[in-house]
């Protein structure tokens, strides 16, 4: 499901205001990697994007752009 915009803004807060709580900016490089996007000019949006593409395929994750606690629990193992 493409995010609509009014999604993709929630999303843009949401990761702002939730990541350091959650643990995976300090891991932003790998998660660049999971998600094929390249680190130098991604936007939060193009995150947003690129984050809920990645969770349509790992059900039974919401497709929402948010990395929230239950998308970093699937996602952290990967990025070790």
């Amino acid at each position: 499901m493409a995010l609509s915009e009014r999604d993709i803004r929630s999303a843009v807060r949401y990761n702002g205001r939730n990541g350091s709580r959650i643990g995976w900016p300090g891991r932003w490089t790998q998660i660049a990697d999971l998600l094929q996007l390249p680190q130098a000019s991604i936007t939060p949006e193009a995150f947003a994007r690129a984050l809920a593409t990645w969770q349509a395929a790992n059900r039974p994750l919401g497709d929402d752009g948010k990395l929230g606690s239950m998308t970093w629990s699937r996602m952290e193992p990967m990025t070790r």
